[in-house]
C-alpha cells in the first residue's frame, strides 16, 4: 500500500526527478539554487519553478490517493496543500538524488559540457 506522508512524497519526487532536478547548496560565491537538465545542459531554475515542479508533483500524488478506495477528503487536500508543497520541498532539497555541492555542480555542468 502507497504512503502518502511528507517523506514519502518527498521520495517519490526525488525519484522521479533525480537527475533532471537539481538543489545545489550555496558557497562562498554563490546561494542555494535549483537546477535543471534541458537534455543537453544543466539550466539555473528559479525558485518558483522548483515550487510549481513539487505542487504539480504533490497534486499528483493527492489525485493518486483519492482514487483509492479508503480515500478520506481531508487527507486529499492535506496532500496538495500548501504546508504539504512547502514541506515535500524542504525534505526533497536534502534527498541525495536532488542535493548537491557547488563543487558536484560544477562537476556536472563540465562532464555534461554545460559550461
Amino acid at each position: 500500500m502507497t504512503s502518502y506522508s511528507e517523506i514519502e512524497i518527498a521520495d517519490r519526487f526525488a525519484e522521479r526527478f533525480g537527475g533532471r532536478v537539481t538543489f545545489v547548496e550555496g558557497t562562498s560565491w554563490s546561494s542555494d539554487s535549483w537546477w535543471h537538465y534541458d537534455g543537453s545542459k544543466w539550466r539555473p531554475a528559479t525558485d518558483e519553478r522548483a515550487f510549481n515542479w513539487v505542487r504539480n508533483h504533490c497534486r499528483q500524488q493527492a489525485a493518486a490517493y483519492a482514487a483509492t478506495p479508503d480515500a478520506e477528503k481531508r487527507h486529499t487536500r492535506s496532500i496538495a496543500s500548501l504546508r504539504m508543497v512547502r514541506a515535500v520541498l524542504q525534505i526533497a532539497q536534502r534527498d541525495e538524488r536532488i542535493w548537491v555541492t557547488g563543487q558536484k555542480m560544477l562537476e556536472l555542468r563540465r562532464r555534461m559540457g554545460s559550461q
